[in-house]
């Protein structure tokens, strides 16, 4: 799924949507503040680390430079905590929501995303990961280099080595991962949105935040 470059929000009136943003944000917050407590035991006391959050509104996108000179660009309705500066031998940084990332190499200090379903370790690379909270699955898109994948769900946990082309699906019900080869053409950053093989509920969900609409499905069975 790539990055759409959309105007900003608009006010509504009608008490579904207004939930809906309502319902984003409390969870945003929630995991939000586990992210921050979480942080705090990362690093010892007195050694001073300031993190930043960078959060990206429904209908928008945003540009993010991290400090090691690495590209992130968030799509609607995501969150970023980084820090100002990698200390250490690790670079790493939390998401909630969809990115498209271009992180730069550094031999001596890796990279790594995490998020609620999973860690990805990237080797110098561009890659999509897109794993919104309350969407039925999280998804990972290799187009360059290399990463390392580490699901966590119960005890069916998993480690996968991507290359460019792969496609790799968690489902949050159960951990269970699909793999697809997919033509990475098709996901450039300014095509229009891509799904391969994706449940309506969760191209509803996609469609809501980067247009900033609310979508009704009639019928649960089809969902």
């Amino acid at each position: 799924l790539n990055m759409m470059n959309q105007g900003g929000g608009r006010f509504r009136k009608h008490g579904r949507v207004i939930w809906r943003h309502v319902a984003a944000a409390i969870v945003i917050a929630v995991l939000s503040a586990g992210m921050m407590l979480f942080l705090g035991h990362l690093f010892r006391p007195g050694e001073p680390v300031e993190w930043l959050d960078a959060y990206c509104p429904y209908g928008q996108t945003l540009s993010v430079a991290l400090p090691d000179g690495s590209s992130i660009k968030l799509n609607a309705g995501s969150r970023l905590l980084y820090p100002t500066a990698f200390s250490g031998s690790t670079r790493k940084v939390f998401l909630s929501g969809e990115v498209f990332a271009d992180i730069a190499k550094d031999p001596e200090k890796i990279f790594i995303i995490s998020t609620n379903d999973l860690d990805i370790t990237v080797h110098g690379t561009s890659f999509n990961v897109r794993s919104y909270p309350e969407d039925s699955e999280s998804e990972v898109i290799l187009f360059s280099g290399s990463i390392d994948l580490n699901t966590k769900y119960q005890d069916h946990n998993r480690k996968i080595s991507l290359i460019p082309g792969d496609m790799v699906r968690i489902d949050r019900s159960n951990g269970s991962v699909a793999i697809e080869d997919i033509p990475t053409e098709s996901f450039s950053e300014d095509a229009s949105l891509v799904f391969v093989n994706t449940r309506l509920i969760d191209i509803t969900a996609q469609l809501e935040r980067v247009f900033d609409v609310d979508f009704v499905i009639g019928n649960p069975d089809i969902a």
